[in-house]
């Protein structure tokens, strides 16, 4: 499953059926989704794109991402988990396992 790890540290499945509903897939991050995986702050968002780079945004996350104060990654899911490993700090995550 794919999942997002808030600031908190907890694990959580990624909810994808709004967004098929809304853009006919899941391989899209709105603005909304990014507002669920920023809560508590993070300095740093992560977001995996999948092992063959599919996710991608829409124009209201890359809007939320300019207004963000966090700094932000947009990366292929393994490089997205090693950053994450290795990185201190209050950070969050959002990550496609698949495709």
């Amino acid at each position: 499953h794919d999942i997002h790890i808030p600031a908190d540290g907890k694990v959580r499945r990624r909810r994808k059926a709004r967004l098929r509903k809304a853009y006919g897939t899941s391989h899209m991050v709105d603005a909304e989704e990014l507002g669920k995986v920023c809560k508590g702050k993070p300095e740093l968002l992560i977001i995996g794109t999948g092992f063959q780079d599919m996710v991608r945004l829409t124009d209201d996350a890359k809007g939320f991402l300019r207004s963000c104060k966090a700094d932000w990654r947009l990366l292929p899911t393994p490089e997205a988990v090693e950053l994450y490993n290795s990185t201190s700090g209050k950070k969050a995550l959002l990550l496609h396992v698949t495709c």
